[in-house]
């Protein structure tokens, strides 16, 4: 088992600085709505990922009881993967 107050500890002091400064935001969900694709028109596309977003945001986001945006693509892997990220904090 490791000792997390020692690994800390025994970093870099620099390396501990950067992290700390640096942030870090951690993705809660994935959601793959590749069906949006299928809509041939793109403003109709636009307002359904739009509609998706603020409906999650508003319905399910609150069940996990934290602070989440909803962005689309923010992995790059994919344009209609909706990621509920949380807001950027300390990792340490």
């Amino acid at each position: 088992i490791a000792d997390g107050a020692k690994i800390i500890n025994d970093m870099d002091k620099d390396v501990l600085k950067r992290l700390y400064e640096s942030k870090v935001r951690i993705s809660v969900s994935n959601l793959d709505l590749n069906f949006i694709d299928a809509i041939p028109i793109d403003g109709l596309k636009q307002s359904v990922k739009g509609g998706l977003q603020d409906l999650i945001l508003n319905v399910v986001a609150p069940k996990f009881q934290m602070d989440l945006e909803m962005v689309y693509g923010a992995d790059g892997s994919n344009p209609n993967r909706l990621q509920a990220i949380e807001h950027a904090q300390s990792p340490i």
